[in-house]
């Protein structure tokens, strides 16, 4: 369990928050509960929830349409918003122009 600690803390780092303790001292430090309840563990899950969602959009336009331009790529941000379920019957359903029609106009809002 430390080493996901750690890969956490490491991650804030990079935002100005240096953490200098090995895997065992943050161990000692923090409980995982405790640790579950700080801002910087929210904050890097938050992140990690929101890249996976990007990484599984930008995977299902991959498969279903072999590249992707810097328009599908544009909407990616509105298409995040939604949940898994909205999301996965559009972007295997619609074609390019239709998702681009349909996101492309919530990213000049």
């Amino acid at each position: 369990m430390a080493w996901g600690i750690a890969t956490i803390l490491a991650q804030k780092s990079q935002k100005g928050i240096v953490i200098t303790a090995k895997n065992l001292d943050i161990e000692r430090m923090f409980s995982m509960s405790d640790l579950r309840h700080t801002r910087v563990y929210q904050e890097a899950l938050q992140e990690g929830i929101e890249q996976e969602r990007r990484n599984t959009i930008m995977s299902l336009l991959r498969v279903r349409f072999g590249s992707i331009n810097t328009e599908l790529e544009a909407i990616t941000p509105s298409i995040i918003r939604l949940s898994t379920e909205e999301f996965t019957p559009l972007l295997l359903q619609l074609s390019r122009e239709e998702l681009i029609t349909r996101f492309g106009k919530q990213t000049e809002d």
